[in-house]
């Protein structure tokens, strides 16, 4: 909405004379014109009643007429002080025409007939008191002023009502014969017949006039609801002028500035009473050297009478001087209107400087990415030369273990099959000269010998178990299960063990032979630990999971107490004597060590005295695609 100021301070004192002008002009106009109608009246009437009538008759009709008179004259006065302008409000510039206002609007309708009608009479009675001076003329012309008074004050019907008691009254009670409606003599006929006519017309024009005046009156009061809302809509528009987010200007097409908002005020520090000319403004010291030049290229114009013919423009930045010093980064832009030119100033400083400490910050972090990237490719050379030399060192310890598997398989071994075979010899050879003791101390020999041999082969396949290249492939449960307890089946018959499998078709993703070590080394486990079970159970079943497939190896045997879980999974590691259950303490550590190369997992659950349950945890077997 462009904004429209109300009128200035400045304009009011005219509009106030131009009002009083006009309500003057008016008072001496109704003045003048009483003046002229009054002593056209008493001159006019008393010339014709001295010409007319006797003194006694003149008395008698001047006292009539001057009572007649002063209830026209106060009826004509009444209704032209109504006419007189109303002040309007200084602000509004409404100046209300008397001639469009009309009869009163709170008058009854019946009013003007019952004047009209008492005009009619009163001029009866004024011909009947001159009677003895009228010289028996009818003098009809007299009913001429309650017929137009009754027209002009209701229009045709108060009119025609007081014509047609004009013509009725004068016919029975003036015109000859007297007391009826036939009218004699040509000349009289002549008068009524104009009478007739005359009223007629002057009810018509009359009230042909007061529907003008009424039109008049209806225009004016939408005049007046027009201007009354045209103002509202220039105080709404000066209210959102005022109250813009933005700073705003209107400066005239003459220079001068009309008005400053009270954002503006806020912003640059200057109000309406420090700004009056838009050289006031381009004179200051603003930094942009652009800007100024532009405002003076418009000064200049202006003062040479030429008034640039400006279109909108865009939002152009630039840096404004405010009162307090500080520099301003704004965008300005222009809007030709009516009134002058409309300047929109938007304050972009604080988004301007953020944008510089933005542009610090990321030069600033692209020169420590850079240093970043620069130590990060020093640190991938060193991290590769570190990985090729740790592979080496991997490939000359694989190097150096097989090298050590190999000792233990053949440079270790071959002296424990020496003292295996020469304490054989000596037990069989000299046996009976050594006694009972030194048969025992054989028998012990031999043993360990033994032992050490059980442990040397576990220690050669934990080793090939870190180092074998291990397969991924279907594995089928049931097949490998049935395998594993065929191998074991003597042993557990001997027991008696009693076997429950629970094994579902199902298949994994695992290295066969791995998988098989892990299942020969708890099926005998279960086999040791239920070996003093009254009544030995192994149970063996396998289930999908959440993540793959489940098998659990579950025996009813001593088992263990929980504390010592992760310890069971170690290597070397006992809880029992070898006396009691025999054992290297390497086969749940290869258990554990299969599990993890073939991407599974395994653990345990148990109590003393309740057997123990061991789980395996394995990635089902991919469908052939």
């Amino acid at each position: 909405m462009s904004p429209s100021p109300a009128p200035r301070p400045a304009d009011l004192p005219a509009q106030a004379t131009s009002r009083a002008l006009h309500r003057q002009r008016y008072i001496t106009q109704v003045a003048l014109g009483y003046a002229v109608l009054a002593l056209a009246w008493i001159f006019l009437s008393d010339q014709l009643l001295s010409a007319a009538v006797g003194v006694e008759a003149m008395v008698r009709l001047s006292t009539a007429k001057g009572v007649f008179f002063v209830f026209v004259s106060a009826l004509a006065f009444y209704m032209a002080l109504r006419g007189v302008p109303e002040r309007a409000p200084a602000s509004s510039g409404v100046v209300h025409d008397p001639i469009a206002r009309g009869l009163p609007q709170d008058w009854p309708t019946w009013l003007p007939y019952l004047l009209g009608s008492a005009l009619v009479l009163g001029m009866l009675l004024i011909r009947w008191l001159i009677d003895d001076g009228a010289q028996g003329r009818a003098m009809l012309v007299l009913y001429t002023l309650p017929i137009s008074l009754a027209a002009l004050l209701g229009g045709m019907g108060p009119g025609l009502l007081a014509t047609a008691l004009a013509a009725v009254l004068s016919g029975v009670f003036v015109l000859e014969p007297v007391g009826m409606l036939a009218i004699d003599h040509p000349h009289d006929r002549f008068q009524w017949a104009m009478l007739l006519a005359s009223g007629v017309i002057i009810s018509w024009v009359s009230d042909a006039l007061l529907r003008s005046r009424e039109r008049s009156r209806l225009r004016l009061q939408a005049l007046d609801a027009s201007h009354a809302a045209l103002l509202a809509s220039e105080a709404r528009a000066q209210q959102l002028f005022d109250d813009a987010p933005v700073a705003m200007g209107l400066v005239a097409w003459d220079g001068r500035i009309l008005s400053l908002n009270h954002q503006f005020t806020a912003l640059f520090g200057y109000g309406s009473n420090d700004l009056r000319h838009i050289d006031d403004w381009w004179r200051l010291p603003h930094p942009d050297e652009a800007y100024r030049n532009e405002l003076r290229r418009l000064w200049e114009m202006q003062q040479q009478g030429r008034p640039p013919p400006f279109i909108a423009e865009a939002a152009a930045e630039h840096r404004v001087l405010a009162a307090n010093g500080r520099e301003l980064t704004v965008q300005i832009s222009r809007h030709p209107m009516d009134q002058g030119l409309l300047t929109t100033f938007v304050d972009i400083t604080a988004a301007r400087e953020a944008e510089k400490q933005l542009r610090l910050s990321t030069a600033a972090l692209a020169q420590a990415q850079a240093q970043a990237l620069e130590q990060m490719q020093a640190l991938n050379a060193t991290l590769e030369t570190r990985v090729t030399e740790r592979t080496r060192e991997l490939a000359a310890l694989n190097q150096s273990l097989e090298s050590f598997v190999y000792s233990v398989s053949h440079d270790l071994k071959a002296p424990l099959r020496g003292v295996e075979g020469y304490s054989r010899f000596l037990l069989e050879d000299y046996g009976s000269q050594l006694g009972d003791e030194g048969r025992l101390f054989i028998g012990n020999i031999r043993a360990g010998v033994a032992r050490m041999g059980e442990l040397i082969d576990d220690l050669l396949a934990y080793s090939r178990m870190e180092r074998r290249q291990l397969a991924r492939e279907p594995v089928d449960l049931a097949d490998l299960v049935a395998q594993v307890v065929a191998e074991r089946a003597k042993e557990m018959a001997a027991g008696p063990v009693e076997l429950q499998l629970d094994i579902a078709p199902l298949k994994v993703q695992a290295d066969r032979d791995g998988l098989e070590m892990v299942l020969r080394n708890l099926l005998e486990n279960a086999i040791k630990f239920t070996a003093h079970a009254p009544a030995p159970r192994i149970t063996l079943t396998a289930r999908r999971s959440d993540i793959g497939v489940e098998l659990s190896v579950t025996d009813n045997g001593i088992g263990f107490d929980m504390k010592y879980h992760d310890r069971i999974f170690e290597i070397f590691q006992r809880l029992q004597r070898v006396e009691d259950y025999p054992g290297t303490g390497v086969g749940l550590a290869l258990v554990k060590k299969a599990m993890d190369r073939m991407g599974g997992r395994v653990w345990a659950q148990s109590a003393p005295g309740q057997g123990a349950s061991f789980h395996l945890e394995l990635p089902l077997a991919r469908s052939p695609s």
